[in-house]
């Protein structure tokens, strides 16, 4: 005996919108918060050292010896 299931209306369009939209958002905050990091925390290699802030490195001292 053939088991009907079409007895179910599926609209295949509505399904799955909801968890599509939240995953396109939660990869662009997980863009933007890696833009912002290295934005704030980038630093040039040939930048000298001496131009860093103040607290970044405790002092040039513990780095060289």
């Amino acid at each position: 005996m053939a088991e009907r299931y079409a007895s179910v209306a599926v609209d295949n369009n509505r399904q799955g919108w909801g968890v599509a939209a939240f995953i396109c958002l939660l990869a662009l905050a997980a863009a933007f918060t890696a833009w912002t990091i290295h934005k704030r925390t980038y630093q040039h290699p040939r930048m000298p050292i001496n131009t860093i802030q103040h607290g970044a490195v405790a002092s040039a001292e513990a780095v060289v010896g």
